[in-house]
């Protein structure tokens, strides 16, 4: 615990003294009983003592203000209970003290302010900040990591631990009606036809080891910081496996991976049609090349066309609430593109609004591929949500072992995600490839 702590338990002790008399009155009431049965103390000795601890009040307010009243938050009971066992420790050696001078009252307040930097791991004396020889600081430097928020954009939904779905592939068909006559036969139309998809199972698990020491030894919360970067690194990985994941056992078949996206010249799945004739497989989504590979269009003309035709290939029904996913490399290059006069075709919005293309918004995940890479699907544009789903499996929790290895506990995680396609044609892909129907 450090000194602003410290500074913040002992002036909510003294408030609660001004307001409610009562628990410190008693701490005195005690204190001057047994003093004043040892050393026969005088009502002016009993006025000293608490004399003092109102200068101890006061000087602790006035260390807050010389501190800039540092804003604290205590979030464990633990740490309130430390300064206030500190504190009835201190008294109590007060009383016990076996040396008659140290029972002064004069000497009251500094002994308890010396017994309680010595318990917290205080030391020294001087304003605030500076009466602590050396600070452990309770936060800890973090680089920046890649962001993800595609986790957080596709769906979710309930879904049991084997889920199978129809998928409706070709609808019935109506023909101009003729007068039935004798001699004439009504041809039969055709009827709808579905194919199937199901759901598939991802597991993930984590099990470090942290000592007895580093648990409940160390000056920083290294378990809840074990913990938080845990749940960061699941959502890391949860991300690569929706956008990733090679469908093998306990693996999620990724939006970008070959169990989604077959970009195969001419007999590809993502180059063929949604419905009717020849549909594509429905855990497949379309995709568009660039017609280069490894690259985008030869001039800043043929990327904008190529980007409307692109927009273009969704859906109707599915333009309001699309959006599109890139990196950063991928949205630098089109805020870099010009029209004829020299002036970007693409731009922020002003004081760091968000970017947007042909007026749908831009989202950048760290994770998606370059543009520059042959073959990379480096460019989702429609809505994600209703293409893929994913939901929290039967398996999910956090248990403490600290039974399997000596002097240390063991934190094992175990997580569960099932997967399953959505509707396929509500996102479509861009990938740099000389590849198509």
């Amino acid at each position: 615990m450090d000194l602003e702590q410290l500074l913040a338990k002992a002036q909510e002790n003294y408030e609660k003294l001004s307001v409610k008399n009562v628990s410190i009155e008693l701490e005195i009431a005690t204190i001057a009983t047994e003093l004043k049965s040892e050393k026969q103390l005088g009502e002016a000795q009993k006025a000293k003592f608490a004399a003092d601890i109102s200068e101890l009040k006061n000087e602790i307010a006035d260390l807050e203000v010389k501190g800039n009243k540092p804003q604290l938050v205590l979030d464990t009971k633990a740490q309130d209970l430390q300064l206030k066992t500190a504190v009835k420790t201190a008294i109590g050696s007060f009383i016990r003290a076996k040396d008659e001078s140290g029972k002064d009252t004069g000497r009251f307040k500094s002994f308890v302010v010396d017994h309680v930097k010595a318990a917290l791991n205080l030391t020294g004396t001087g304003v605030g900040l500076e009466s602590i020889d050396q600070v452990l600081s309770r936060e800890v430097t973090e680089r920046a990591r890649e962001a993800y928020p595609i986790m957080g954009a596709v769906g979710m939904r309930n879904m049991p631990r084997s889920l199978r779905e129809e998928v409706l592939i070709s609808y019935p068909s109506v023909q101009q009606g003729i007068e039935n006559v004798a001699g004439t036969a009504i041809s039969e139309t055709e009827v709808q036809s579905y194919a199937e998809v199901v759901n598939q199972i991802a597991k993930i698990n984590a099990k470090p080891r942290i000592t007895d020491e580093a648990m409940s030894g160390s000056d920083l919360d290294l378990y809840g910081q074990l913990l938080r970067l845990l749940d960061d690194e699941v959502g890391r990985y949860v991300v690569n496996q929706i956008l990733f994941g090679n469908g093998n056992s306990k693996n999620m078949r990724g939006i970008l991976s070959s169990n989604r996206l077959d970009l195969t010249n001419t007999t590809g799945e993502s180059f063929k049609p949604t419905v009717g004739t020849g549909a594509r497989n429905p855990d497949f989504y379309p995709a568009i090349g660039t017609g280069v590979s490894g690259g985008l269009p030869a001039t800043d003309k043929a990327i904008v066309d190529w980007l409307i035709d692109f927009e273009t290939a969704l859906p109707t029904a599915y333009l309001a609430g699309a959006k599109w996913y890139m990196n950063r490399r991928t949205l630098g290059k089109f805020k870099k593109l010009r029209d004829a006069n020299d002036n970007p075709v693409f731009t922020a919005g002003y004081m760091g609004q968000a970017m947007s293309i042909n007026g749908y918004p831009v989202v950048l995940d760290d994770y998606m591929p370059d543009f520059d890479v042959a073959n990379a699907p480096f460019l989702i544009f429609g809505k994600l949500d209703a293409a893929f789903y994913i939901s929290t499996g039967d398996i999910d929790y956090i248990l403490l072992d600290p039974y399997t290895s000596d002097g240390s506990t063991i934190v094992k995680v175990n997580k569960e995600y099932f997967e399953i396609v959505g509707k396929n044609d509500a996102i479509i892909v861009g990938a740099a490839t000389t590849a198509s129907a």
